[in-house]
């Protein structure tokens, strides 16, 4: 048997963040186990291409959603990261950090050490940007955070049309305050994607005390009593088990943590008797508290071609390619939306933001066979509400490792729908607004025939999806359904940490991937004693 200091179990972005700096520590073996491949795929690293990274099921978990009830009974797929770098290898590549008041309100709920005033120099750690003033971001980081280096004229207008309708103008919504509407921050470096497996995993890998398997399916952690002494893993087809010396650390995401704790008898007992599974230890909150962010796409013809058309275009394609590969610029650079605003619902501008519109010079439609760009010129709008009231679970199917977790969340709570209603109004306003109205044509989606709030609710039921934002199934904090305690030791398990967004007690107000970089940093620290 393999013997390790530490073994990291997920190769995702937090993962990546603990194998740069585990393995940083002289004569500590570290070893990384991803299930996924490596991240070789050209697509991951190509911008434009996120719509093929997400869809695509080598390297990312198709994980089936049951039925849902506050939208009809959809069954949707929910993807997330399944390759070196995970959710920032397949993401929109947005960068965002959330509000001072997120963070503070974990400190509040028992998250002692996770204020906003004690997360800001992580924050800063990580990033290397020429966006905002140092006192707020980040120069000499690992991970690039840059300006868009090709923006579509619509971005612009988009802007103008935000102000118009009263959201002001930001120059740094990941500065001191979020309210504003501005041109996206992306992680790129210089216009390439810049994952965490590129920005931490990359100049790790050539330390001989690191070891990352891919291809390494966990079936379960390995205990002496309640101390936490390896993992077994499958990989290239043998059953493996390998040891640690100090700790194991699950980072395998909002679904593969609690799945990974589950099989090894951490959750709750009666679940866990129903598969045959001996409880090691009873804890409830494991695979408890599945939280995402709801989003509904508003889309309207436009009289300036968007790069869905080009989309279409093998020949154009090839061109925009061509120039990314020869300067890094131009289309091909564009991540699917160039452009955010993020604004309450009540119109106050000086309100915490509680609804965020992306906007995009691209346009799609889903079927059953999935999503594919839309034949005519159009830009979607996409309505994202910031704190949802909805709360979900992830459960085993069986004891089968090879089993996908049953997912269960509705995603529309009834408590919400006042606030998306009028983050949707707020976007129609903008789309209609007088530096807009030039370039529009007509509204595609809900059209106009959407008008009452019965009818515009009709719509966020029926086209609603997941914004890949999944968190909080093994949360962080003090109460009886905490897995974790803010130190992210696994309650009542010696040697046993779980780093990744699944420790967040709430999402966060944006997008999670820069938090992700941020948990595994602070974890890191919290493994070394520097924290």
């Amino acid at each position: 048997m393999d013997v390790y200091d530490y073994i990291i179990v997920g190769g995702g972005t937090a993962g990546c963040v603990l194998a740069n700096r585990l393995s940083a520590q002289p004569g500590a073996r570290v070893l990384m186990l991803e299930d996924g491949p490596s991240d070789w795929n050209p697509i991951i690293h190509i911008p434009a291409a996120v719509g093929r990274a997400i869809m695509s099921p080598a390297i990312s978990w198709r994980y089936e959603v049951e039925p849902d009830a506050s939208r009809g009974g959809r069954a949707d797929i929910f993807p997330c990261g399944r390759t070196l770098g995970g959710g920032s290898s397949i993401n929109g590549l947005f960068f965002s950090r959330g509000q001072r008041e997120d963070f503070d309100d974990w400190a509040k709920g028992g998250a002692d050490g996770w204020s906003f005033n004690e997360l800001l120099p992580y924050f800063k750690r990580i990033e290397t940007s020429e966006i905002g003033d140092e006192v707020w971001r980040g120069r000499n980081g690992l991970l690039h955070v840059s300006k868009l280096r090709s923006i579509h004229p619509l971005s612009r207008v988009f802007i103008a049309a935000a102000e118009q309708c009263g959201i002001p103008a930001t120059d740094d919504y990941n500065g001191p305050q979020q309210a504003g509407v501005s041109l996206a921050q992306v992680t790129q470096k210089r216009g390439w994607r810049h994952s965490a497996a590129q920005a931490y995993l990359a100049p790790a890998k050539q330390r001989s005390n690191l070891t990352v398997l891919t291809g390494a399916h966990v079936t379960r952690l390995v205990f002496d009593g309640r101390r936490c002494t390896g993992a077994e893993f499958r990989h290239c087809g043998a059953l493996t088990t390998a040891a640690a010396r100090r700790e194991v650390i699950v980072a395998a995401g909002a679904i593969g943590s609690p799945k990974v704790l589950m099989l090894s008898g951490l959750g709750p007992a009666q679940e866990l008797q129903h598969h045959g599974i001996a409880p090691v230890i009873d804890l409830p909150g494991v695979g408890a508290n599945l939280q995402e962010h709801p989003d509904i796409t508003l889309s309207a013809d436009v009289n300036l071609k968007t790069y869905n058309i080009a989309a279409r275009e093998p020949w154009t394609i090839a061109a925009y390619l061509a120039r990314w590969l020869a300067f890094g610029d131009g289309p091909a650079t564009s991540p699917f939306c160039q452009a955010v605003a993020f604004f309450h619902s009540s119109g106050n501008v000086d309100a915490r933001p509680d609804l965020e519109i992306l906007f995009a010079p691209f346009s799609f439609e889903r079927d059953a066979d999935g999503v594919r760009p839309h034949p005519q010129p159009a830009v979607n709008v996409i309505v994202s509400l910031c704190r949802p009231s909805s709360r979900g679970t992830v459960t085993l199917r069986s004891a089968d490792p090879a089993d996908l977790p049953r997912l269960k969340i509705e995603l529309i709570d009834d408590r919400d729908l006042p606030t998306i209603l009028a983050g949707c109004r707020m976007a129609r306003r903008i789309l209609q607004a007088p530096a807009f109205k030039p370039y529009g044509i007509a509204e595609r989606l809900p059209g106009p025939q959407a008008q009452t709030d019965e009818e515009l609710t009709a719509h966020v039921r029926q086209l609603s999806f997941g914004g890949n934002h999944l968190v909080g199934t093994c949360k962080m904090g003090r109460d009886e359904m905490a897995v974790v305690t803010p130190d992210l030791k696994v309650k009542g398990i010696e040697n046993l940490r779980v780093i990744d967004t699944s420790i967040m007690p709430r999402v966060i107000s944006a997008h999670t991937n820069s938090v992700a970089f941020v948990i595994g940093e602070r974890g890191a620290d919290l493994l070394l004693g520097a924290a």
